[in-house]
């Protein structure tokens, strides 16, 4: 199953890369999760809250702070490139298509838009999402 779902294997490595991050120092820590630590750190997101969205896409509270995790995130890491691959082409143009003059709402809204791709994928698949 993992072999052949990229999103699987996406979201595996970033469990681990959190996992280890929690016994790692700082400065050797990897790329996405230091991205993902500095993007909580300058938004003044609770490692806690941004490790739920990195893993689970759960959103407790969507404050501005959260939105702009997700926009720093974006910016830090190649998710959206993931994303294109996993989606067909016209799915990927509705939610690349979302525009906000607030860099971090249109991140959040594109965010969930591939969250809801995702759930439907999942469902299509016939697997729960997660």
């Amino acid at each position: 199953m993992l072999q052949r779902n990229p999103i699987c294997k996406m979201r595996l490595l970033l469990i681990s890369a959190f996992l280890v991050s929690l016994s790692v120092l700082a400065s050797s820590q990897p790329t996405i999760v230091k991205s993902a630590n500095d993007c909580a750190k300058l938004n003044k997101v609770q490692l806690k809250e941004a490790m739920g969205i990195m893993m689970k896409y759960k959103i407790k509270a969507r404050t501005h702070n959260v939105k702009c995790f997700i926009h720093c995130v974006f910016e830090k890491l190649p998710i959206l490139d993931v994303a294109k691959k996993r989606f067909k082409a016209e799915d990927n143009q509705v939610c690349l298509s979302i525009k906000n003059d607030d860099k971090c709402q249109e991140s959040f809204n594109k965010f969930e838009c591939y969250v809801k791709l995702e759930k439907k994928l999942l469902k299509n698949k016939g697997q729960s999402p997660k």
